[in-house]
């Protein structure tokens, strides 16, 4: 479809009929973004406490929690009484989830949403359709930052298996047409396969490309194996797993344009992404409070590695308050060049579990293991697996062009950083699992106590 039809017709005329109301959350969001960060404080904290009193009234599951806690339901958006309301965990609302619920919707409908489980436990919850009118405008707003409008042909590179039913189906297929976006599967990345996408995507001529560090990877040592292009792709947004530096080198190298990275989840839709001044990822803190704890669950400091906790502010059919998403990352001291107000993550270190705690004391997330096993040749692709606390367990693919890995090198590096207590076995395998959505996991936790 032409992009102006698209941009100025078929898309308001859609959203009008429909009574979404995401043409005007489209304007609410693009204000949003160039208010100071004073002013952006007190919208949250004005949505925050709408919130808080909704939950407090028309969800048994919160009702329950805030009387527990003895505070003044009124004053439980200020910062003191907030971080006393307990951590919301995917058991929670397993064990809670018809409690969770609000009694009165209020003319929103309930949308049925997932998690894949890839960490060890499947989430299943809702969102409402008042949280969708933001979700798709935080999107518009996002993409604008790196160029890319609203109309402009996309490309997605995905592999969850709920996307792929969607995209799949007749629905889906029209949305795809109506929306200018191009679905591609990343479950099969054979070099047939790929040539594939490379014919389509070069008929499609998409401005953006977007799907996780993994496939993006596979497809840009193919482009750059067979000297190939795709011309059209202005940006890539890079979403859903760590972007390890190598791996944003190779996709620069092969797309020939920048890489963002997007920190986003099934629950929440877009949280935080880079601009295209890259100096942080913009949390959408018109949408979300954000918090980032320490390992005695209190509020990190400045540039301090924690785990994120986030509250959706406009969920009022099932409110999530404070849910541990199970990632850890930092805040950065300064705002972005770009002069919104926006605050900003430093790089977001990958989840909880996917973290190798050392004997010693030491916790070592992906970073270190990549830059690790890329640092000499011999291991093609690797998974560590941590099952007791004093032993990792290394699953290699070897590197048919490397004699000899010099895996003494390795342990010692590893050692160095673990201590010597730590007892590593390297394992030899024909490939590393993929989880069912398609993601590549290179550390995995099976510690009970992930603290």
């Amino acid at each position: 479809m032409n992009s102006l039809l698209l941009r100025h017709i078929v898309f308001p005329a859609y959203h009008k009929l429909k009574k979404t109301k995401v043409m005007e959350r489209i304007d609410e969001v693009e204000k949003n973004q160039w208010k100071s960060p004073e002013d952006l404080a007190v919208l949250q904290a004005l949505k925050l406490k709408r919130l808080l009193n909704h939950a407090n009234n028309t969800v048994l599951f919160y009702r329950e929690r805030f009387n527990d806690l003895g505070v003044d339901v009124t004053k439980l958006h200020q910062p003191e009484y907030f971080s006393k309301i307990p951590l919301l965990t995917k058991k929670d609302i397993n064990e809670n989830r018809d409690k969770m619920i609000s009694t009165n919707l209020n003319g929103n409908k309930l949308v049925p949403n997932s998690t894949s489980g890839s960490t060890g436990e499947a989430l299943y919850l809702y969102y409402d359709t008042r949280s969708a009118a933001y979700r798709r405008p935080t999107v518009i707003r996002n993409e604008q930052w790196l160029g890319i409008r609203l109309g402009d042909h996309t490309a997605t590179l995905w592999g969850a298996p709920m996307d792929l039913k969607k995209a799949s189906a007749l629905r889906g297929r029209l949305h795809g047409w109506a929306n200018n976006l191009m679905f591609l599967s990343s479950y099969d990345m054979s070099d047939k396969t790929l040539e594939d996408y490379e014919r389509k995507l070069n008929s499609f001529k998409p401005k953006l490309l977007t799907s996780y560090p993994g496939p993006l990877s596979v497809f840009s040592e193919y482009l750059l194996k067979k000297n190939k292009k795709i011309k059209s792709i202005k940006a890539i947004i890079s979403s859903a797993e760590t972007l390890y530096p190598w791996q944003k080198d190779i996709i620069e190298k092969a797309f020939c344009c920048p890489v963002y990275n997007r920190y986003g989840c099934r629950e929440f839709g877009d949280i935080a992404q880079e601009c295209a001044n890259r100096e942080g990822l913009h949390i959408n803190y018109d949408r979300f409070v954000v918090e980032i704890l320490n390992e005695n669950i209190e509020p990190a400091a400045e540039g301090e590695n924690g785990e994120i906790i986030i509250t959706d502010l406009d969920n009022y059919g099932m409110p999530l308050i404070r849910y541990r998403i199970g990632d850890m990352a930092s805040f950065k001291k300064t705002l972005c060049s770009c002069g919104r107000g926006l605050p900003l993550l430093g790089q977001v270190e990958g989840r909880t579990l996917d973290i190798v705690r050392a004997p010693n004391g030491n916790r070592l997330g992906g970073t270190f293991w990549t830059l690790l096993f890329r640092s000499r040749p011999g291991i093609k692709a690797f998974q560590v697996i941590q099952e007791r606390l004093d032993e990792i367990i290394v699953r290699y693919v070897k590197d048919g062009s490397v004699e000899n890995t010099d895996f003494h090198s390795f342990e010692s590096h590893i050692h160095e950083k673990c201590g010597g207590n730590l007892n590593v076995h390297f394992i030899e395998v024909s490939s590393i699992p993929k989880t069912a959505s398609g993601k590549i996991r290179f550390v995995v936790s099976k510690l009970r106590d992930q603290r």
